[in-house]
């Protein structure tokens, strides 16, 4: 009995070892996998629905103005201006097959303009609509807005629609930007460190300088930052300093180097 049922479960196995080869040689034979053209019916298939340049999923839209109370239902040939007054520039036309969102009403109602791209005449102060892939077309943004927002269900605007305009009240002073500070970083001084502790009978703050090879002084030197040496040893010394230079005081062409290191050069 045992024997019995092994053998039938080999002879499935091997009908099944047998089948899909023949199977999937079948497929490969078919005419839409034989055909590796374009417009072959099996590429058809496996390539998304992917909008092309004049496909009608892409559209220009634009933000304006429109004379009318009703703007929604803005006949052909309409203005739609860039500001609430009839000697504002003129941004576009109406034209049939246009879809328009009205986003304040009034005299003046404020719209977003959307017009197929490559269809009628092309929205000069436009810009391209996202479109996403695989997508036929987007929701009219009359019935997003139609929708009622739930908890878990929030919707959100497209940046154009969230564009608020500044009030008028609002005066702030604007002032060009300036030159960014300037960042004192450490870098190396080389000269002839000298001790003058007077000058003119007078004790000097900084009484150490450092010296060009002419002798001429480059900027005084403030060694309180120096903690591992003793600048006195390096006195009449050529050295090279690690540190900062900046002004002896604000406004001054003196000059003064803040060391944190003194070195002696050979």
């Amino acid at each position: 009995m045992m024997g019995n049922v092994m053998n039938k479960i080999t002879h499935v196995l091997c009908v099944h070892i047998l089948i899909l080869p023949v199977t999937g040689l079948g497929q490969a034979l078919h005419p839409d996998y034989l055909d590796a053209s374009a417009g072959s019916p099996q590429l058809r298939r496996l390539q998304p629905d992917a909008p092309s340049s004049v496909s009608t999923n892409y559209k220009t839209r634009l933000m304006g103005y429109v004379q009318s109370a009703d703007a929604g239902q803005a006949p052909s040939g309409t203005a739609v201006r860039a500001a609430p007054t009839s000697s504002s520039p003129l941004l576009a036309t109406i034209e049939d097959g246009d879809l328009i969102t009205v986003t304040r009403s009034g005299e003046w109602s404020k719209i977003v303009l959307r017009r197929p791209l490559g269809y009628g005449a092309p929205l000069a102060a436009g810009e391209v609509e996202p479109v996403i892939l695989g997508q036929s077309a987007f929701t009219p943004a009359e019935e997003v807005s139609a929708t009622p927002i739930t908890p878990g269900n929030v919707g959100e605007l497209d940046p154009l629609e969230t564009e608020q305009e500044p009030e008028g009240n609002i005066n702030l002073p604007v002032e060009p930007p300036g030159p960014l500070p300037a960042i004192n970083l450490n870098r190396n001084f080389e000269g002839l460190l000298v001790l003058k502790t007077r000058g003119f009978g007078l004790q000097k703050d900084f009484p150490y300088q450092l010296l060009n090879p002419i002798g001429k002084r480059l900027a005084y030197v403030d060694v309180s930052g120096v903690k591992a040496v003793d600048a006195l040893d390096y006195n009449d010394r050529k050295v090279t300093i690690l540190g900062t230079m900046e002004p002896v005081k604000e406004g001054s062409s003196k000059r003064i180097i803040r060391a944190k290191l003194i070195r002696a050069r050979n």
